[in-house]
């Protein structure tokens, strides 16, 4: 399973060749801290179920971004 971020090139997310998932939802901005992505949990149970595609997560790996 890879995890694409908005980090990542919008050409290399377009280049995605087997299923994928669009995490969409509620995300936490940077001048919320004290919260936490639920994203973390959504990845950890695909990851878990086994699942073989791709999850595109619409947030950056840093809060401050």
């Amino acid at each position: 399973m890879n995890v694409h971020r908005y980090e990542e090139s919008e050409a290399m997310v377009n280049a995605i060749d087997r299923p994928s998932i669009f995490l969409a939802g509620p995300t936490v901005r940077g001048y919320q801290p004290h919260l936490t992505s639920w994203r973390f949990a959504a990845i950890e149970e695909f990851n878990k179920q086994g699942f073989k595609g791709d999850l595109i997560v619409p947030e950056f790996t840093s809060k401050t971004e």
